[in-house]
């Protein structure tokens, strides 16, 4: 039991993680839109 919710936090981490990443690179895309029409 202890072992799969361990297992399921190390997958969910792997997912959230480059999701997170993902994220974070659209955003930085979209400031760099925003900062070269200003």
């Amino acid at each position: 039991m202890i072992e799969n919710l361990a297992l399921g936090i190390i997958a969910f981490g792997l997912l959230f993680v480059p999701a997170m990443a993902i994220k974070v690179a659209l955003d930085d895309k979209k400031n760099d839109k925003v900062k070269a029409k200003n």
